[in-house]
């Protein structure tokens, strides 16, 4: 039995979140490296900070909503490319590069970073909590991973995946989850 703040967390680390779930907008800008003067920038090596950096608004509801803190937007940016700094605070995020880049290669990555994932799985759109159950309920599925997953009970954790359900757990499991399916049909329509 979990609270429903317990459920909550739990449905925002399941639930697929990209950057461009929480920023409010982006916008290319020009690299001032003395402006950033909190920040020792190796100056022996010429062209090592790219003139253009990328700047994210973030949205402070929507980075409440999904229960993330600043950090976990800079660090997954960070782990996509070696050659980038964040440096975030009061919900803006600006994406210091470390190589010479042209503006036109700056805004490619600037969209590829926008559909980066920072929690979540890919298959997972929607988590709702079910508070009759004391369940989660997905739009999407990914039955291997909620399986393996250390905050989900894998006795608990069911999907109506049929091909999903034959390629983990075999034919016999997928074979009685296609009944139990039919049943629901046919019980809901009231004519059995």
């Amino acid at each position: 039995s979990c609270t429903t703040d317990a459920l909550e967390n739990i449905a925002c680390k399941l639930e697929l979140t990209k950057v461009s779930d929480v920023i409010i907008n982006s916008s290319i800008i020009e690299i001032d490296p003395t402006s950033y003067t909190y920040f020792d920038f190796p100056s022996d090596e010429p062209g090592f900070i790219c003139r253009y950096g990328i700047r994210y608004n973030i949205s402070k509801r929507k980075l409440k909503d999904k229960r993330m803190a600043l950090i976990d937007l800079s660090i997954s940016i960070m782990k996509e490319n070696p050659n980038l700094i964040c440096i975030a605070n009061d919900f803006v995020v600006d994406v210091i590069i470390q190589e010479d880049l042209s503006f036109d290669v700056v805004k490619v990555l600037n969209s590829k970073l926008k559909v980066l994932k920072v929690f979540g799985h890919d298959n997972i759109h929607k988590v709702y909590i079910n508070d009759d159950d004391d369940c989660l309920e997905t739009d999407g599925t990914s039955l291997q991973h909620a399986l393996c997953h250390s905050l989900l009970d894998s006795s608990r954790c069911i999907s109506n995946n049929i091909l999903e359900v034959r390629e983990l757990l075999g034919i016999e499991a997928a074979r009685e989850l296609l009944l139990q399916e039919i049943r629901k049909v046919i019980e809901f329509d009231g004519t059995y």
